[in-house]
């Protein structure tokens, strides 16, 4: 009788196994992507850094004049600071800027050199372009890989726009990747033709694709109106829309009005974060 009674135990047991089991992997799937706010931490960050290597080029070009090799400083929030290199090669059209543990404005150390190599003009003429490579580049511990292809299309009513293709991959000291494929324009709002960089104002509207090989997500994204103050270290407006490719719902992230800060929110089914975009290491 009681060996009768333990096979129906058992199925129940093996019922409750499976159910716990099926609600675990549930559970688990679920908080993958409740965790999207380190996916939007980290879409702001190439972004952060996809703008600022746009950044360093035209100080680099502003601070050509008087500076055919060496430093330069602008000391209002410089992208190049007192430690940067700058080396024209003109007989070859390029320029080598060189980083020594040098700190960004918003405090990450980069190494390694970024090389532009030119055609048709400087920062400011219709029609020149330049293309930028990157030779042992890194910020903090990630190496960053890749090219940009960069073309001024001339003046809009307040300024210049320029189009930008780019393809960077950013590899971290365990050897997985975030890769970032973009076309956008950049247009200058503000500070047209001013040779102090921490003046210029850029509006960047465009679209990119991001895949994180450490996560496993991917996603379509697209940029609206997002503002780069150079006075100020951080995005300080606009929004991207993130579409993931793998069923996940969309979101979005919001970098504010104008406040200077590393501060954005990210919305998903209405459900809004507020993170902070350079909580953790690029």
């Amino acid at each position: 009788m009681k060996i009768k009674n333990l096979f129906p135990m058992m199925m129940l047991g093996a019922a409750l196994v499976s159910m716990t089991l099926g609600t675990g992997c549930k559970k688990e799937k679920e908080s993958s992507d409740e965790n999207f706010s380190a996916e939007a931490q980290d879409i702001g960050q190439s972004e952060d850094i996809s703008t600022s290597v746009d950044n360093v080029v035209a100080e680099a070009f502003n601070s050509k004049s008087g500076n055919v090799n060496g430093r330069y400083y602008n000391p209002s929030n410089s992208e190049l600071s007192d430690c940067a290199t700058v080396t024209w090669d003109s007989a070859h059209s390029t320029a080598t800027i060189y980083f020594n543990h040098c700190a960004s404005p918003n405090g990450h150390t980069r190494d390694g050199y970024i090389i532009v190599t030119y055609s048709g003009g400087d920062y400011w003429t219709m029609g020149a372009s330049w293309d930028v490579t990157f030779d042992n580049f890194f910020i903090d511990d990630r190496q960053v890989t890749g090219t940009r292809h960069v073309e001024n299309v001339g003046p809009e009513s307040n300024g210049c726009v320029w189009n930008i293709s780019a393809n960077l991959t950013f590899t971290r000291s365990d050897g997985t990747t975030r890769t970032w494929s973009s076309t956008r324009t950049r247009e200058i709002t503000q500070g047209y033709r001013d040779t102090v960089c921490s003046n210029h104002i850029y509006k960047i509207n465009g679209t990119a694709s991001h895949a994180d090989t450490q996560s496993g997500n991917s996603a379509n994204l697209t940029f609206t109106n997002i503002i780069r103050d150079l006075s100020c270290a951080y995005i300080t407006a606009g929004t991207i829309n993130i579409v993931p490719n793998n069923g996940r719902p969309e979101r979005s992230i919001d970098f504010g009005t104008g406040a200077c800060d590393d501060i954005a929110t990210v919305t998903k089914n209405g459900v809004s974060k507020v993170i902070h975009l350079d909580g953790g290491r690029h």
